[in-house]
């Protein structure tokens, strides 16, 4: 049986380290919202692909957007300065996204498939009782729905204002008329 793959998601990044013990802040990304008690390692890069894993010995609330983390792998205060402004990545189990506070954000965002096929831009973002989504147009297809999931949406790139995108097969095809 094959190893089920892990999908790392961008919750935030390395701020100012806090006294001389290692422990750091992460300031969160807007709509971020992570299940504290799941979160036992997250991973610190400039980019997840080659991002390094640590153990995490405390991670707490310090105020909305943003947390004190212990890492077992970090005893210093100089270690902790490394990593300041570093991306921090943890599984997409431990998290959640708000999508209601990232919708406005999202419209106008390309919407691209992992092969680089740019369908259009995002032009709603639907917060529904079972299931978020996102509505693009895909050339002369109009209103394309699609789940947000961390399978259909691996990846949201605010710099470039991209969504990447795994479109179940004959998604497009049942929107034209």
């Amino acid at each position: 049986m094959a190893a089920k793959k892990i999908t790392y998601i961008e919750v935030g990044k390395v701020g100012g380290a806090h006294k001389l013990s290692g422990s750091f802040y992460v300031h969160l990304n807007d709509g971020v919202l992570y299940k504290k008690k799941a979160i036992t390692s997250l991973m610190i890069g400039k980019e997840e692909q080659g991002a390094l894993p640590f153990f995490v010995k405390e991670w707490r609330d310090t105020r909305e957007d943003e947390v004190l983390v212990s890492l077992e792998e970090i005893a210093t205060r100089e270690e902790a300065r490394q990593k300041q402004g570093l991306k921090v990545f943890v599984s997409s189990a431990c998290v959640e996204i708000d999508e209601e506070a990232l919708a406005p954000k999202w419209v106008g965002y390309a919407v691209v498939e992992e092969n680089g096929f740019v369908h259009g831009k995002v032009s709603d973002v639907k917060a529904l009782p079972g299931q978020d989504l996102i509505e693009f147009n895909s050339g002369e297809v109009k209103g394309v729905l699609l789940p947000i999931h961390p399978d259909t949406v691996p990846d949201v790139d605010d710099k470039l204002r991209r969504i990447t995108v795994v479109l179940p097969e004959g998604l497009v095809d049942l929107y034209r008329e």
